[in-house]
């Protein structure tokens, strides 16, 4: 649990600490709602993180970065988070990831760093991984 706060701190910081971009997107009509789950690693019960799905795939943090607007694609949708609708926390995928492992959240209603989320099923996998992104170093993916 001290591993959930401490990610849900960190990537809080995170967010707060730098610029965001796409501040005036509005929210595309036929967006779709994440509802955040808790994923538990199969390793270490204790080790929890937000997760959402997306098309059948279960992402969780994996780490922050910056890029620019052409790098990632159309908004996919905004987050829920104990039935409360964030639809200033976006998320889109990422136009240098043609495989879809990524997705990243950027949070619309404060200047922030982008904050990157991976595929659960490509963990121990050598996958591409865009230059852009900084590796938090979450337990789960060690």
């Amino acid at each position: 649990m001290k591993k959930a706060i401490l990610s849900i701190t960190l990537a809080s910081i995170i967010l707060l600490c730098s610029c965001g971009s796409r501040l005036d997107e509005p929210l595309p009509s036929n967006a779709s709602a994440f509802e955040y789950a808790t994923f538990e690693n199969p390793v270490d019960p204790n080790d929890t993180y937000n997760s959402i799905s997306y098309n059948g795939r279960c992402y969780i943090p994996y780490g922050s970065g910056k890029n620019s607007d052409s790098e990632y694609g159309e908004c996919l949708g905004y987050i829920v988070q104990d039935g409360e609708e964030k639809l200033d926390e976006r998320v889109y995928p990422i136009n240098d990831d043609p495989d879809g492992n990524y997705l990243v959240i950027i949070d619309k209603g404060f200047m922030s760093q982008h904050y990157y989320l991976r595929d659960i099923s490509t963990k121990g996998k050598n996958i591409y991984t865009p230059d852009f992104i900084t590796d938090l170093e979450y337990d789960y993916w060690k």
